[in-house]
């Protein structure tokens, strides 16, 4: 499995990765993004670039604060702040595109004025940053389809841009938008999405949403309309519409115990894998004596495309340190992110590195482990 990279930076590396980094602590892996022999990794809002053609002996090549350049107004900025994290990379050619989101979950830091997402495109060669958006909604995920990029803005809604060669390099063409302002955390959330292609001319567009389950969109990319896609059993729950359009969206839900939060997404063997963690943190952390086994469930719920509602599997992590993955950070607890990679399907686990599962022939999840362990230990 040459493509499994390090996913946490340890002393053996080059001193000063991180300002304040004393040689011991971990970085929390929040996205990653493999580029043949290149791996680009995030941790907060510092973006490194390592060498993994050696993949025993990754060599870090360059690193970039993505936040230490922000144009925000450092009084009403969360993306400068140390709660701040990447969500998503991705590659868009001669650049990449590095999503930011700041502070935590619900509306508390969400006043008016106030950045709390941010999208910075840089080079790839350099990792000097070219241009930036900022949002007063936090930018949970991007995801790239061609020459589209389909933005996650959590309670907001999501905006659709396209990708040029020219100066601008993204516009946007279409806004969804569920509210403008939220002012209260019993809308939907769009948080990780995957596009897949349905009709000619049109793709499918589905979103996790936080303890809501999926959603899933049509558009039409020719005619720049968008529409609910009613593949899966919706879930009771109030209507929210786009306040512009007034195109109701519809919100599925997985049949499951627990109040489970649903971060990654990905489709792949014709099958959607989501992620999901069975536990509130804030709560857990007051807990002196956990039952882990009881208080917090973590794993892959995964099926087919079309019968995800009726038909569907979970793979529990068995062997990861639970209390590790709840820290200080912002976002929802690991893991919150996943790809896949051929026949595995690659996941964060927090400050623990990376989570790897084999996809059998049948479509299954077999857990394997995480990618590499501590080489000191």
């Amino acid at each position: 499995m040459d493509f499994l990279p390090y996913m946490e930076i340890y002393p053996n590396y080059e001193d000063g990765i991180l300002d304040g980094y004393d040689g011991t602590q971990r970085i929390a892996t929040n996205s990653f993004l493999k580029d043949g022999n290149i791996l680009y990794l995030m941790g907060g809002t510092v973006l490194c670039k390592y060498d993994i053609s050696d993949s025993e002996a990754p060599r870090l090549l360059n690193r970039a604060d993505i936040a230490a350049d922000h144009t925000g107004d450092p009084a009403m900025d969360y993306i400068r702040k140390g709660s701040a994290h990447s969500t998503a990379i991705v590659d868009i050619g001669d650049y990449l595109v590095l999503s930011l989101r700041g502070g935590g979950g619900g509306v508390s830091n969400m006043a008016d004025g106030v950045i709390v997402g941010n999208i910075s495109i840089v080079n790839k060669e350099t990792l000097e940053k070219v241009k930036e958006l900022n949002f007063e909604n936090r930018v949970t995920y991007i995801t790239k389809y061609k020459d589209f990029l389909i933005v996650s803005l959590h309670f907001h809604g999501f905006y659709i841009y396209k990708i040029s060669n020219d100066d601008e390099i993204l516009s946007c063409i279409y806004r969804y938008i569920v509210e403008e302002k939220p002012r209260t955390a019993g809308t939907i959330e769009f948080q990780n999405s995957v596009v897949f292609e349905a009709d000619m001319g049109k793709i499918k567009i589905a979103f996790a949403s936080y303890s809501y389950g999926i959603t899933v969109f049509t558009y039409d990319l020719v005619h720049n309309l968008l529409s609910p896609c009613c593949d899966l059993h919706p879930k009771t729950f109030p209507d929210m519409f786009d306040a512009e359009s007034g195109v109701k969206n519809t919100v599925f839900g997985i049949t499951s115990k627990g109040n489970f939060v649903y971060g990654g997404i990905t489709p792949g063997h014709s099958r959607f894998y989501v992620t999901y963690q069975d536990a509130n943190p804030k709560r857990v952390e007051k807990l002196k004596n956990v039952d882990w086994d009881r208080f917090d469930k973590r794993g892959i719920i995964y099926g087919p495309h079309d019968r995800l509602a009726q038909k569907h599997y979970h793979m529990e992590l068995p062997d990861i340190d639970k209390p590790e993955c709840y820290g200080a950070h912002a976002g929802d607890p690991s893991p919150s992110f996943l790809c896949t990679a051929g026949d595995y399907l690659l996941f964060n686990l927090d400050k623990q590195g990376l989570g790897v599962a084999k996809i059998e022939n049948d479509g299954k999840l077999a857990y394997i482990g995480r990618a590499l362990e501590d080489p000191d230990g």
